[in-house]
């Protein structure tokens, strides 16, 4: 894919292998590259380059991910930042996404995985640069951002918000919807998260202190975490903006129905405004939720009531059904006066005729028609299908007080005594329309309740299925564990018997199965091969990558010299190896002599521990990992050693070096080191199990989140 506009990644990531694999996968799409080795030196790349997205990695030092994400958001919230997690980093990919990351992409993802996550991005951001939006293609898209309890974020995320909106056609009413948010939102951080009373911040605000007393309720442990959430959903009728903190509520009851005086107040002065901006506010039972609404404007809405019909406005009808024609007459004046259409009739056996013909909002009715009466005509229409939702207004000489009683029974919505006064007949008219309306709005309601409710249940059956065939998955790939894990157990070799030497493995998986391996054979001239390798990522694909150079190391040659033994175990990684994954280790030969070849391909280095000697670091020149590239970029350089009896070589994988205590302080080197120096002349055996203590010791509290392998191995006499 090229782009017409040229589009531009900062890569920030710590190590420079990743760093470089990440470059070159998006440089296969003519993407240009900024990179950066921590989150500080990736924010002044910001502040110099156009950078169109980010792809970080959470850890690194000087600014984690997780803060180095924060900002960006907070600072360049236009650029998309895509995290680099491992396999096992759930729980960090969850804190990434709360920070505003919009996506992530495993370090061992496969090419066409990588391509997935990243091209969706690269394609939004071209259409972006080239095409212009057309807000009258728009039917639908909803907007969440979680923001910290700090009132100086309200603007720009007010400015975001809104700024989707601005060739809408509510643009007219935005001003207004900037002063309700900015108001909620206020309410939601001050008195909803930092649970600040009315009281207080009268006080603080008497007192010049309200900014203090905002910055001590946000560090106090409580309060410091808790985010406002908003969630603004677009709909060509409708637009709602929802406003959701984390406090605990208020009696929404004391403030909803304030009074103009209330605008110049503390308490309530939010409420007033939002009621005025907007057509609608509601609260949850608990009060710490909001919606604000806004109805799309129409051509065809009076008096509130908005209509179906295209063209003119509608106006209500009403039925007068009466058989004196000077009532009637009147009846009909007052109508016409009151703005209303209307129909009439003056016998009986000719309403239901009128009614198949001819459609009414309301039908005024006498009580005394003769041949059938108005109490028999009601009782017929409230009993059938057909017009029982018409509301009925009856009309009556006298005040029978058992005849209004059966007549509301039977589904009278009102009655009117003759001589009929207009201001009662107008009053009566408006409350039946209007109770009607809201009548037809609550069935309107209840339709599309019940539509959403056989969604729900359509939703909730698909999940339940879901839920099962997740669980047989679960079940199937812990099985695939357990089988993985008695496969690696069954290729690790133990501690091979030689007269010259004495050999010791502590091998400990960060779960069921490991991307740890080592593996011992005694070669054709009887010296012993060592390989001690660590896959990158943890579980069952690091696991498989172990089997993987188990066989190859079945198909290599066994007297050949450790670097040659590297190339080879390079050269078929590198054949069948998916791209981002590889093996650091180390290849060691020890002969009867006391001799020492070795090479390292990316490993840790080791340590010769001499009883009446300094200790000596081996494996310093480091080579690539294996599988990472075919040719050698990085070239693998044979070491040789000379070791005198008792001498002992301790190897390990940087599980150890990496383990971290409660102060993000690394075990390192050093800490092998300190160790060693007091136990010398321990066997391999407690030297392996006194490190593995001391490191556990070190750590404390924090789990191990690595595998952890050690190789010891003591030189005897021969």
């Amino acid at each position: 894919m090229v782009y017409t506009n040229p589009i531009v990644a900062l890569v920030v990531e710590a190590d420079l292998m990743i760093r470089a694999h990440i470059m070159e996968r998006l440089n296969k799409y003519s993407i240009q590259c900024i990179e950066a080795g921590n989150g500080m030196v990736a924010l002044q790349q910001l502040e110099i380059h156009p950078i169109d997205f980010v792809i970080s990695d959470v850890y690194m030092k000087k600014m984690d991910g997780i803060q180095f994400i924060e900002v960006v958001h907070r600072n360049h919230k236009d650029i998309p930042v895509v995290v680099t997690v491992g396999s096992n980093d759930e729980d960090v990919a969850i804190d990434a996404f709360r920070a505003g990351a919009i996506n992530i992409v495993k370090k061992t993802e496969q090419l066409d995985e990588f391509e997935q996550i990243i091209l969706p991005i690269t394609e939004l951001i071209e259409k972006r640069k080239t095409q212009k939006f057309n807000f009258n293609n728009v039917r639908i898209f909803t907007e969440e951002i979680g923001i910290a309890s700090d009132p100086t974020l309200i603007p720009v995320t007010v400015d975001h918000l809104l700024g989707f909106l601005e060739h809408s056609k509510f643009v007219k009413r935005l001003t207004g919807l900037e002063i309700a948010l900015y108001e909620m939102l206020a309410n939601a951080i001050e008195h909803g998260n930092l649970a600040i009373t009315d009281e207080e911040k009268k006080l603080a605000l008497s007192e010049n202190c309200y900014n203090r007393l905002l910055a001590e309720r946000r560090n106090i442990p409580a309060y410091k975490n808790r985010l406002v959430k908003i969630r603004l959903s677009y709909h060509p009728k409708q637009l709602s903006v929802t406003i959701t903190d984390e406090g605990e509520g208020f009696r929404v009851e004391n403030y909803i129905t304030p009074t103009e005086g209330n605008l110049l107040a503390q308490s309530g002065r939010g409420i007033l405004l939002s009621k005025m901006y907007c057509d609608e506010i509601l609260y949850n039972n608990k009060g710490n939720q909001v919606i604000l609404r806004l109805n799309a404007p129409s051509e065809t809405v009076k008096e509130g009531v908005i209509h179906a019909q295209s063209g003119e406005q509608s106006k209500p009808k009403i039925l007068i059904v009466d058989n004196n024609p000077q009532i009637l007459r009147h009846i009909s004046n007052l109508i016409q006066e009151f703005g209303f259409s209307f129909g009439y009739i003056a016998q009986s056996r000719h309403l239901f005729l009128r009614l198949e013909e001819e459609a009414f909002d309301l039908i005024l009715l006498d009580v005394n028609m003769p041949k059938t009466d108005g109490l028999t005509l009601l009782k017929k229409l409230k009993t059938g299908d057909r017009f029982k939702g018409i509301p009925v207004i009856m009309l009556t000489s006298d005040r029978d007080d058992r005849l209004m009683a059966e007549c509301f029974m039977h589904g009278a919505e009102d009655f009117i005594v003759k001589p009929v006064n207009k201001v009662a007949l107008h009053s009566r008219i408006e409350s039946a329309l209007s109770k009607q309306q809201s009548f037809q709005e609550l069935g309107k309601a209840n339709e599309k309740l019940e539509q959403l409710n056989s969604q729900l249940q359509d939703q909730y059956d698909i999940l339940t299925e879901t839920k099962k065939e997740l669980e047989n998955k679960h079940l199937q790939i812990q099985e695939d564990i357990r089988l993985a894990e008695r496969i690696q157990r069954s290729i690790l070799t133990p501690p091979q018997k030689l007269n010259f030497l004495n050999t010791s493995v502590m091998f400990r998986p960060h779960g069921i199965v490991s991307g740890d391996f080592y593996y011992q054979q005694e070669d054709k001239s009887g010296n012993l091969n060592l390989f001690l390798g660590d896959a990158t990522g943890h579980g069952v694909s690091a696991a498989f990558l172990t089997m993987m150079v188990r066989m190859a190391l079945g198909t290599t040659d066994s007297d050949l010299k450790p670097d040659n033994i590297i190339r080879s175990l390079n050269r078929q990684m590198a054949d069948c190896v998916p791209r981002g994954n590889h093996m650091t280790g180390i290849v060691l030969k020890i002969y009867p002599s006391g001799l020492v070849e070795a090479c390292s391909a990316g490993g840790p280095a080791g340590l010769i521990v001499s009883p009446e000697q300094a200790d000596r670091m081996i494996l310093n020149k480091g080579g690539q990992a294996l599988g990472m590239f075919e040719e050698e970029r990085v070239p693998f350089q044979l070491e040789s050693y000379q070791l005198c009896p008792q001498d002992k070589i301790v190897l390990f994988t940087d599980g150890i070096l990496e383990w971290r205590n409660h102060l993000d302080e690394a075990f390192g080197i050093e800490g092998v080191k300190n160790y060693l120096a007091d136990h010398k002349s321990d066997s391999v055996e407690d030297i392996l199990k006194g490190i593995t203590e001391r490191v556990e010791q070190f750590a404390s509290k924090e789990s191990q989140d690595d595998d952890m392998t050690m190789v010891g191995i003591e030189f005897m006499i021969t």
